[in-house]
Protein backbone atom coordinates (compact mmCIF):
# COMPACT_ATOMS: atom_id res chain seq x y z
CA UNK A 1 0.00 0.00 0.00
CA UNK A 2 2.89 2.32 0.73
CA UNK A 3 3.99 2.84 -3.17
CA UNK A 4 0.35 3.23 -3.36
CA UNK A 5 0.24 6.21 -1.49
CA UNK A 6 2.99 7.70 -2.71
CA UNK A 7 1.68 7.18 -6.24
CA UNK A 8 -1.36 8.99 -4.69
CA UNK A 9 0.49 11.53 -3.85
CA UNK A 10 2.53 12.26 -6.63
CA UNK A 11 -0.26 12.29 -8.72
CA UNK A 12 -1.82 14.82 -6.51
CA UNK A 13 0.91 16.98 -6.57
CA UNK A 14 1.37 16.74 -10.51
CA UNK A 15 -2.55 17.68 -10.57
CA UNK A 16 -2.25 20.68 -8.13
CA UNK A 17 0.44 22.14 -9.66
CA UNK A 18 -0.74 21.75 -13.10
CA UNK A 19 -4.48 23.26 -11.60
CA UNK A 20 -2.68 26.09 -10.11
CA UNK A 21 -0.76 27.37 -13.38
CA UNK A 22 -4.38 27.18 -15.36
CA UNK A 23 -5.12 29.82 -12.48
CA UNK A 24 -2.54 31.84 -12.96
CA UNK A 25 -2.39 32.11 -16.49
CA UNK A 26 -6.11 32.58 -16.08
CA UNK A 27 -6.31 35.28 -13.41
CA UNK A 28 -7.39 38.71 -14.57
CA UNK A 29 -6.39 41.83 -12.97
CA UNK A 30 -8.51 45.03 -13.13
CA UNK A 31 -8.24 48.44 -11.03
CA UNK A 32 -10.96 51.84 -11.87
CA UNK A 33 -9.45 54.87 -12.99
CA UNK A 34 -10.62 58.39 -13.52
CA UNK A 35 -10.87 59.63 -17.09
CA UNK A 36 -9.22 62.87 -16.96
CA UNK A 37 -5.65 63.54 -17.37
CA UNK A 38 -3.42 62.90 -15.09
CA UNK A 39 -5.41 60.07 -13.00
CA UNK A 40 -3.05 57.24 -12.63
CA UNK A 41 -3.60 53.66 -11.17
CA UNK A 42 -1.08 51.12 -10.76
CA UNK A 43 -1.66 46.91 -11.08
CA UNK A 44 0.49 44.42 -9.45
CA UNK A 45 0.64 41.35 -12.30
CA UNK A 46 1.78 37.93 -12.08
CA UNK A 47 3.14 36.57 -15.67
CA UNK A 48 4.28 32.74 -15.67
CA UNK A 49 5.62 33.78 -19.33
CA UNK A 50 7.08 37.10 -21.32
CA UNK A 51 3.52 38.20 -23.21
CA UNK A 52 2.86 41.90 -24.31
CA UNK A 53 0.31 43.62 -22.03
CA UNK A 54 -3.55 43.97 -23.40
CA UNK A 55 -5.82 46.03 -21.65
CA UNK A 56 -9.19 47.44 -22.41
CA UNK A 57 -11.45 49.78 -20.57
CA UNK A 58 -14.99 48.78 -18.59
CA UNK A 59 -17.39 50.96 -18.80
CA UNK A 60 -21.17 51.23 -17.56
CA UNK A 61 -24.41 51.20 -18.84
CA UNK A 62 -25.94 49.52 -21.98
CA UNK A 63 -24.19 49.76 -25.51
CA UNK A 64 -27.59 50.70 -27.02
CA UNK A 65 -27.44 54.20 -25.33
CA UNK A 66 -23.86 55.18 -24.94
CA UNK A 67 -22.88 55.91 -28.89
CA UNK A 68 -19.78 58.24 -27.34
CA UNK A 69 -18.49 54.99 -26.52
CA UNK A 70 -18.44 54.24 -30.49
CA UNK A 71 -19.61 51.77 -32.67
CA UNK A 72 -18.10 48.39 -33.81
CA UNK A 73 -19.49 48.63 -37.67
CA UNK A 74 -17.01 49.09 -39.85
CA UNK A 75 -16.81 50.35 -43.81
CA UNK A 76 -14.26 49.53 -46.45
CA UNK A 77 -12.51 46.17 -46.96
CA UNK A 78 -9.64 45.84 -44.26
CA UNK A 79 -8.36 42.97 -46.24
CA UNK A 80 -7.95 44.75 -49.39
CA UNK A 81 -6.82 48.50 -47.73
CA UNK A 82 -4.61 47.62 -44.57
CA UNK A 83 -6.78 49.53 -42.40
CA UNK A 84 -9.87 49.19 -40.00
CA UNK A 85 -12.15 52.28 -40.69
CA UNK A 86 -14.96 52.97 -38.09
CA UNK A 87 -17.78 56.01 -39.01
CA UNK A 88 -18.21 56.14 -35.24
CA UNK A 89 -14.96 55.78 -33.26
CA UNK A 90 -16.51 57.21 -30.22
CA UNK A 91 -14.58 59.82 -28.05
CA UNK A 92 -10.70 59.59 -28.12
CA UNK A 93 -8.65 58.63 -24.80
CA UNK A 94 -5.15 57.97 -24.74
CA UNK A 95 -3.59 55.87 -21.64
CA UNK A 96 0.41 55.59 -21.13
CA UNK A 97 1.17 52.19 -19.66
CA UNK A 98 4.79 51.32 -18.60
CA UNK A 99 6.22 48.29 -16.12
CA UNK A 100 8.96 49.07 -13.72
CA UNK A 101 12.31 50.44 -15.38
CA UNK A 102 10.43 50.59 -18.87
CA UNK A 103 9.36 53.64 -21.07
CA UNK A 104 6.16 54.65 -21.18
CA UNK A 105 4.24 53.35 -23.91
CA UNK A 106 0.72 55.15 -25.46
CA UNK A 107 -2.26 53.08 -26.14
CA UNK A 108 -5.54 54.56 -27.78
CA UNK A 109 -9.41 53.15 -27.06
CA UNK A 110 -10.75 51.19 -29.93
CA UNK A 111 -14.94 51.80 -30.89
CA UNK A 112 -16.89 49.69 -28.61
CA UNK A 113 -15.14 45.90 -28.52
CA UNK A 114 -18.00 44.08 -27.01
CA UNK A 115 -20.75 44.33 -24.41
CA UNK A 116 -22.82 42.68 -21.67
CA UNK A 117 -25.86 42.91 -20.00
CA UNK A 118 -24.57 46.01 -18.00
CA UNK A 119 -21.34 46.77 -19.61
CA UNK A 120 -19.20 48.35 -22.75
CA UNK A 121 -15.97 47.14 -23.51
CA UNK A 122 -13.08 49.19 -25.61
CA UNK A 123 -9.82 47.55 -26.38
CA UNK A 124 -6.61 49.21 -25.62
CA UNK A 125 -3.80 48.85 -28.36
CA UNK A 126 -0.95 50.32 -29.02
CA UNK A 127 -1.75 50.63 -32.69
CA UNK A 128 -2.61 54.47 -32.64
CA UNK A 129 -5.01 55.62 -35.06
CA UNK A 130 -3.31 57.08 -38.34
CA UNK A 131 -6.49 59.81 -38.43
CA UNK A 132 -9.84 60.00 -36.07
CA UNK A 133 -11.52 56.52 -36.85
CA UNK A 134 -9.18 54.68 -38.57
CA UNK A 135 -6.18 52.09 -37.68
CA UNK A 136 -3.81 49.89 -39.63
CA UNK A 137 -4.63 46.49 -39.87
CA UNK A 138 -3.26 44.21 -39.00
CA UNK A 139 -1.41 45.83 -35.91
CA UNK A 140 2.01 47.03 -37.46
CA UNK A 141 5.18 44.81 -36.04
CA UNK A 142 7.04 47.82 -34.78
CA UNK A 143 3.97 48.82 -33.00
CA UNK A 144 4.87 49.96 -28.99
CA UNK A 145 4.64 47.11 -26.46
CA UNK A 146 4.63 46.93 -22.42
CA UNK A 147 6.42 43.83 -22.35
CA UNK A 148 5.22 41.77 -19.29
CA UNK A 149 7.98 39.82 -17.77
CA UNK A 150 7.73 36.07 -15.98
CA UNK A 151 7.38 36.40 -11.95
CA UNK A 152 5.44 39.89 -10.45
CA UNK A 153 5.64 43.46 -12.64
CA UNK A 154 4.04 46.66 -11.53
CA UNK A 155 2.26 48.33 -14.35
CA UNK A 156 1.56 52.07 -13.96
CA UNK A 157 -1.41 53.08 -15.84
CA UNK A 158 -2.19 56.79 -16.69
CA UNK A 159 -4.55 58.86 -18.44
CA UNK A 160 -3.27 61.18 -20.96
CA UNK A 161 -6.06 62.66 -22.92
CA UNK A 162 -9.72 62.23 -23.07
CA UNK A 163 -12.56 63.57 -25.25
CA UNK A 164 -15.44 64.96 -24.03
CA UNK A 165 -18.06 63.38 -22.67
CA UNK A 166 -16.23 60.72 -21.00
CA UNK A 167 -14.23 63.27 -19.56
CA UNK A 168 -14.34 62.95 -15.48
CA UNK A 169 -16.36 59.36 -15.66
CA UNK A 170 -14.74 56.23 -13.85
CA UNK A 171 -13.92 53.14 -15.61
CA UNK A 172 -12.09 49.85 -15.34
CA UNK A 173 -8.84 49.06 -16.24
CA UNK A 174 -8.77 45.08 -17.47
CA UNK A 175 -5.97 43.57 -18.14
CA UNK A 176 -6.53 40.39 -20.09
CA UNK A 177 -5.65 37.19 -19.11
CA UNK A 178 -3.10 35.02 -20.93
CA UNK A 179 -5.70 32.12 -20.95
CA UNK A 180 -9.37 31.95 -21.33
CA UNK A 181 -12.52 29.67 -22.22
CA UNK A 182 -11.98 31.41 -25.78
CA UNK A 183 -8.33 31.72 -26.17
CA UNK A 184 -4.96 31.16 -25.17
CA UNK A 185 -1.64 32.97 -25.88
CA UNK A 186 1.46 31.09 -26.90
CA UNK A 187 3.04 29.39 -24.32
CA UNK A 188 0.03 28.49 -21.82
CA UNK A 189 -2.76 26.75 -24.13
CA UNK A 190 -1.25 23.61 -22.41
CA UNK A 191 -3.12 24.36 -18.93
CA UNK A 192 -6.53 24.95 -20.87
CA UNK A 193 -7.47 21.83 -19.80
CA UNK A 194 -7.41 22.99 -16.27
CA UNK A 195 -10.58 25.45 -16.38
CA UNK A 196 -12.69 22.63 -16.93
CA UNK A 197 -11.07 19.31 -15.43
CA UNK A 198 -10.45 20.41 -12.12
CA UNK A 199 -13.77 19.54 -10.76
CA UNK A 200 -13.16 16.12 -12.24
CA UNK A 201 -9.59 15.66 -11.28
CA UNK A 202 -10.45 16.93 -7.13
CA UNK A 203 -13.12 14.40 -7.54
CA UNK A 204 -11.07 11.02 -8.65
CA UNK A 205 -8.16 12.07 -6.23
CA UNK A 206 -10.71 12.47 -3.37
CA UNK A 207 -12.28 8.83 -4.56
CA UNK A 208 -8.94 7.49 -5.03
CA UNK A 209 -7.69 8.64 -1.34
CA UNK A 210 -11.07 6.78 0.14
CA UNK A 211 -10.58 3.66 -1.57
CA UNK A 212 -7.28 3.44 -0.28
CA UNK A 213 -8.24 4.29 2.97
CA UNK A 214 -10.90 1.64 3.05
CA UNK A 215 -8.24 -0.87 1.63
CA UNK A 216 -5.91 0.10 4.21
CA UNK A 217 -8.93 -0.48 7.10
CA UNK A 218 -9.35 -3.57 5.88
CA UNK A 219 -5.80 -5.07 5.75
CA UNK A 220 -5.11 -3.37 8.76
CA UNK A 221 -7.91 -2.32 11.08
CA UNK A 222 -5.97 -2.42 13.98
CA UNK A 223 -4.05 0.33 12.67
CA UNK A 224 -6.03 1.80 10.42
CA UNK A 225 -4.02 4.46 7.58
CA UNK A 226 -5.48 8.05 8.58
CA UNK A 227 -5.54 10.16 5.56
CA UNK A 228 -4.99 14.02 6.07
Amino acid sequence: MKRVWITWWVTTILLGSYVMLGFLASHSSSTQIKLQPGASAKLLLVRLLEHDLRMQLEFRGDHRNRPELGDPGQTGDSYRTGLLEYPQPGAAIRVAASSAGTEPVLFEALPNSGWGANFVLRTLTGNLSIRPGVWRWPDPAESPRVVLHPGFNLVNVEIVSVEPPLVGENARVLVQPLLDFKACMPGVCWLWGSLLLWPVMLFVQVLWAVTLNAVSARKAPQNTMIFM
